[in-house]
């Protein structure tokens, strides 16, 4: 194995200054986008409830429940237009109106006081008009929230039928009476089977329902240890596997990138209402620290584009590989730093090195400092590859607040065979991909996965027999060249290593 060095990161970097003032030496215009332009498969979506609790201050939960209405969906009001997330990949996200859609009575119906535009003379044709009119905003569909309680059975198979005919595509199966008795929840998905075949239902709280269910979600997490907490409850997922007719995909929530590396879907939360709450007080949901994660929405973006490459995938499709070695974050929060914990609260958590699907291990080599980052890759059943790094959260003390990335770390990855795209998360201080066969005869194209426009950077790396080396500093230009102004996401690109 050979680690890339200093000196060819400066090589890169003066090559990278160059192309910035020739931008046309490197540009391919006569290159096909290396992104599809079909809409994403696996069923992600963007969750309302964060942006419910913004709207409200989150003065209380009743009050977080009664914000989803009509005019905050569809209005143009201060914090309202909630449709308008996200307009670079709507058409690859469902919609979903998290708790508090079908109040008072939680009786899954459009209610004419919420929704007074759409409320039709049966439920079918109001589910219908709701959808539809989602569906013309951009959105792949309209999903919603679900109360886990054990009705009779011709209560759900009558609402089933509802969203069968009227085209909603999607039920985020929460917490309730029934919500970890795995009997019903079970029963449930197999009764949206026989009634509503194009319905997906998701689950959680039984991590080893991920093995008869559609989706498991990992559930609530804080935002500043989000990535050990996260990571954590899908390796444990990733233990088990689906049986038939199971989807078994595991919805990884707010953390995308991880999701891309790991074949996961999304339930995206972070919006785009910065700052502040209404009511003054700090958004201690997504507080401005570390990631500052409601000003990284590109990550988002990058992280659905590349689903239209590489799909997630079931548990078990393909053989898990988990490092011994475990790396803990710490952090002491502060006021209006959590939703759950308070002021002056410890909490660690801890989560293995690294976690690979069908590919080996990847190498970790610190070519400054001592802490390393998570490093996670997989192999998709139809041959793309994606990996990722993820940054640390550290908090020695109160006043010593760190966030850590991967441009500390020498990464190398043993791809195998060259059958399909490379996903890039992340930062490095170099990348190294090891094929099964010589590449000297090659070029490598790359394009951010927020863009359009594939580049030709075969001068840009290093190509020596089987394999190939990016320097960080490239992987930071091409992978953030289509940045959003402002935007603070990591890096993210879609690669391919191609004979000439």
């Amino acid at each position: 194995m050979k680690k890339s060095t200093i000196p060819s990161l400066v090589i890169a970097t003066v090559l990278l200054a160059s192309f910035r003032f020739s931008p046309t030496c490197l540009a391919a215009p006569k290159l096909q986008s290396l992104i599809p332009t079909t809409v994403n498969t696996s069923p992600d979506y963007f969750c309302t409830w964060n942006i419910q609790g913004y709207y409200s201050s989150y003065a209380t939960s009743a009050l977080q429940k009664e914000a989803v209405e009509e005019k905050q969906m569809f209005g143009k009001g201060p914090y309202q237009n909630w449709l308008g997330q996200y307009p670079q990949v709507r058409q690859d996200l469902y919609f979903l109106l998290d708790e508090g859609w079908d109040l008072p009575k939680e009786e899954v119906m459009v209610l004419p006081g919420r929704f007074p535009s759409y409320a039709s003379e049966t439920q079918s044709e109001s589910f219908e008009k709701l959808s539809d009119a989602v569906k013309k905003s951009g959105w792949r569909g309209l999903g919603l929230w679900m109360r886990a309680d054990p009705k009779m059975d011709d209560f759900w198979t009558e609402r089933m039928r509802w969203m069968q005919t009227s085209g909603v595509p999607y039920w985020k199966v929460d917490y309730g009476d029934s919500s970890r008795d795995e009997t019903w929840r079970r029963h449930l998905t197999e009764l949206g089977r026989q009634t509503a075949p194009d319905l997906t239902i998701e689950t959680a709280m039984i991590p080893h329902a991920i093995t008869w269910s559609d989706t498991y979600r990992t559930y609530d997490v804080d935002a500043l240890l989000s990535v050990p907490q996260t990571l954590g409850r899908v390796v444990t997922q990733l233990q088990f596997k689906a049986e038939p007719p199971a989807k078994g995909l595991i919805n990884c929530e707010d953390e995308v990138y991880l999701g891309a590396a790991l074949g996961c879907s999304y339930g995206v939360m972070r919006h785009s209402f910065v700052g502040n709450l209404p009511s003054g007080r700090q958004d201690f949901v997504f507080p401005p620290l570390t990631r500052d994660l409601k000003k990284c929405t590109d990550e988002v973006v990058r992280a659905v584009r590349w689903h239209r490459i590489a799909p997630a995938f079931a548990v078990g499709a393909n053989a898990v590989a988990t490092s011994t070695e475990q790396l803990t974050d710490n952090w002491i929060f502060q006021k209006d730093e959590s939703w759950r914990l308070g002021a002056g609260q410890q909490v660690s958590e801890k989560a293995p090195a690294a976690v690979t699907r069908g590919l080996p291990l990847p190498s970790v080599t610190l070519a400054s400092g001592t802490i390393k980052p998570f490093v996670l890759a997989s192999r998709n059943p139809n041959g793309a590859v994606a990996i990722a790094t993820l940054g640390r959260t550290l908090c020695p003390s109160a006043t010593d607040r760190q966030w850590i990335t991967g441009e500390v770390a020498d990464v190398t990855l043993q791809v195998g065979q060259n059958s399909g795209p490379i996903g890039i998360f992340g930062r490095y201080h170099s990348l190294n991909l090891l094929f099964d066969k010589s590449v000297t005869k090659h070029i490598v194209i790359a394009q951010d996965l927020a863009g359009d426009v594939p580049q030709n950077i075969t001068r840009l790396v290093r190509i020596e027999g089987n394999q190939v080396t990016i320097p960080g500093a490239v992987i930071d230009h091409i992978g953030r060249s289509a940045a959003t102004p402002g935007d603070k996401s990591d890096p993210g690109l879609v690669l391919v290593v191609r004979p000439k």
